[in-house]
């Protein structure tokens, strides 16, 4: 209550964040993978809340109806309770939420599902090793940047330039 800002942490034994560490919080959390996030409440004054730790698990399952398979991820999460002791549930049924643009260098879960989007659409990140279906990675390098040019190119997406900004994450939304 009265916090300006949130900032978290997130991993499998993510460090607890503070008011001046941790990534400001400004809007959905991708989650595709089992992990806990930690998070803080802070306001101009300087006064913050206690860290509060949330659990996340996240399991694979088969889509419903048609009897075919889904290779997107379902994700089944766990009810949490706050530290103010309200309950919160997620969506059975979440899909990645891309909400930051991404380019060459990146890091981070969100990048992971970018690699696991492409793998899945048909746009290859690599056959095998890291980047390939059932190995993607954290980190946006040249291969994640040339699957996502090809995916940009398929959808008439100019610049074609392997940057995932406002058109491609709209494009991508449409077909989650």
């Amino acid at each position: 209550s009265g916090s300006n800002s949130i900032y978290y942490n997130a991993g499998d034994a993510p460090a607890d964040p503070s008011c001046s560490s941790g990534t400001l919080y400004g809007g959905t959390i991708s989650l595709i993978s089992t992990q806990t996030i930690k998070a803080i409440g802070c306001d101009t004054a300087g006064n913050h809340s206690a860290v509060a730790s949330l659990g996340y698990t996240i399991t694979r399952g088969s889509s419903s109806g048609g009897g075919g398979h889904s290779s997107v991820p379902r994700a089944n999460i766990a009810a949490f309770t706050t530290p103010a002791g309200n309950t919160v549930q997620a969506s059975p049924n979440a899909k990645p939420a891309f909400t930051r643009d991404l380019k060459t260098g990146a890091s981070g879960v969100d990048v992971k599902a970018l690699q696991q989007f492409l793998n899945t659409h048909g746009f290859m990140i690599t056959t095998s090793g890291p980047g390939s279906k059932g190995n993607e990675t954290m980190t946006f390098g040249a291969l994640t940047r040339a699957a996502l040019v090809k995916y940009q190119m398929s959808k008439g997406i100019s610049p074609a330039a392997g940057y995932l900004g406002p058109k491609t994450k709209a494009a991508i939304a449409v077909e989650q």
